[in-house]
């Protein structure tokens, strides 16, 4: 019975992934005044202070966000999946990387937010309606063993 679930429980990440995957494939061809959407080139480091590690999801702000939040059309949003001991599963931040901003030296990335569920994973998404979608694949120790929360747990967020 708990192996049905945990399968169970994997397609519904699979899901969810595909679900975002086309969400940012929608927005990467939206048109706007300038063309089609393409993200600039950043270059930057993604370890914010708290030193959490390997990016996983990654999601491009569309055209058309509202206006006067902390992130704005063209920026980048990255989850870090591991947390400063690089331990899998246990990361719990989402940075913003603005394209033309300043290159952050690792540890000096900008905290777009704090989770209090680790684990951040690709399952990232924006919005152009002014919400963040995160998903995280929770461990208390970087193995495999899932603990008692969700595989899959999406939190909707606005960026105000």
């Amino acid at each position: 019975m708990q192996r049905k679930r945990f399968l169970t429980l994997i397609a519904y990440q699979m899901l969810s992934i595909a679900s975002i995957a086309s969400l940012s494939m929608a927005a990467a061809y939206a048109d706007d005044d300038e063309g089609a959407f393409l993200p600039r080139l950043v270059v930057s480091s993604t370890i914010p202070a708290s030193g959490d590690l390997n990016p996983y999801g990654v999601a491009f702000v569309p055209q058309g966000f509202p206006a006067g939040g902390s992130i704005a059309p063209g920026d980048v949003l990255i989850s870090n999946f591991n947390n400063s001991n690089n331990v899998q599963g246990t990361g719990t931040t989402i940075v913003k990387l603005t394209p033309n901003g300043n290159v952050a030296p690792a540890g000096t990335a900008t905290t777009f937010f704090t989770s209090k569920l680790g684990g951040l994973d690709t399952a990232l998404g924006v919005l152009q309606g002014g919400f963040i979608l995160v998903g995280n694949v929770p461990t208390t120790d970087g193995t495999s063993v899932l603990s008692h929360r969700a595989l899959c747990r999406s939190s909707i967020a606005t960026a105000r």
